[in-house]
């Protein structure tokens, strides 16, 4: 099967939708439109992205970021380009696990492409948008107005992102707390770890989107910078969810601890006061074990029960003052 570009043209509020051939895009693009989006959603082939490096004349260094995948959050503006890599992420409720992707936004005039390495379709929501009746907004759209769009919907999937996840964490903190599990505090374990990597990844997308608002800002018409302050906003959002979920995580591992270290320092104080009472008895029976030939109480005819006796009312002594000092 021959790797395809899938292709929206927009304009004056009418699209179509079309497919076509990487190697074709030098003769696709000589009609004049007023917006003209390719996506990818595959990047198993590397001679698409090429070809569509060459036909934008990317640098070879910039296509081997688009091909390789968990890229940090970066900007790059080549020249009379901008090339964005946005990171993505979905949830495991069942394996508990985190799955990152990427999307790269390349922008250059009229044209905007997407390439996406996730097997869905994550920017389906705002092609069905487009593909709303003649009046819709989106119809009239430039390029500047769907790259906001593509951004936006990519920092709120980040958001929805972080609430599932925040579900998860409730049910497995309510679980925890009836019944604490080893193999449930072993994910815990795992999640954090995963965590750590978005809590890296969501600053630097909010740090992309302000580097958009303060230094691109000629990019984009007047009318639509309010689009772009609104997803700064959101992106500012993100790391502050990031953080929250790690203290819940953080909260269930005491959750767990807490009631092993309370048994802990329940048996220690047992055995500390076992140890309180039976030290002095301990030192009695030592020095009457001693290898002397002269020690008078051995000699005694009641000696024996009334060391024994002793040794009762010194225990019986320590173990009510024990239990006047609340130690049992």
């Amino acid at each position: 099967m021959i790797p395809e570009l899938r292709c929206l043209e927009a304009k004056n509020g009418f699209y179509s939708e079309s497919f076509i051939i990487s190697s074709d895009l030098s003769n696709f693009t000589e009609r004049p439109i007023a917006l003209r989006w390719y996506g990818y959603e595959h990047l198993n082939d590397r001679e698409v992205i090429e070809d569509v490096g060459n036909y934008f004349g990317l640098h070879p260094l910039l296509v081997e970021d688009i091909v390789h995948q968990n890229q940090r959050p970066e900007l790059d503006d080549p020249g009379q380009l901008l090339l964005v890599t946005v990171p993505t992420f979905s949830w495991n409720p069942e394996r508990m696990e985190v799955t990152r992707k990427q999307i790269n936004i390349l922008w250059r005039e009229n044209d905007l492409v997407t390439f996406a390495s996730s097997e869905k379709d994550l920017l389906e929501p705002v092609r069905q948008r487009i593909r709303r009746g003649k009046r819709s907004h989106y119809r009239d759209l430039h390029p500047d107005f769907l790259f906001c769009a593509v951004l936006d919907l990519l920092v709120d999937q980040h958001l929805e992102f972080l609430d599932e996840i925040r579900v998860s964490l409730i049910l497995m903190e309510d679980t925890l707390s009836e019944k604490p599990d080893p193999q449930l505090l072993q994910e815990v374990y795992r999640l954090r770890r995963q965590m750590i990597s978005v809590a890296r990844v969501m600053p630097s997308v909010r740090s992309l989107v302000g580097e958009l608002y303060d230094d691109y800002s000629e990019w984009f018409r007047e009318e639509n910078l309010m689009y772009l302050r609104d997803v700064q906003d959101h992106s500012q959002q993100a790391p502050e969810f990031v953080k929250a979920d790690q203290e819940i995580l953080s909260g269930m591992i005491d959750l767990y601890l807490s009631p092993m270290s309370q048994k802990t320092n329940d048996k220690m104080k047992v055995l500390a006061v076992i140890s309180t009472i039976f030290m002095p008895l301990t030192l009695i029976a030592r020095i009457y074990g001693m290898n002397f030939q002269h020690i008078p109480e051995l000699g005694w005819e009641f000696g024996y029960p009334m060391v024994l006796l002793f040794m009762l009312v010194i225990g019986m002594g320590i173990g009510w003052f024990l239990k006047q000092k609340d130690w049992f």
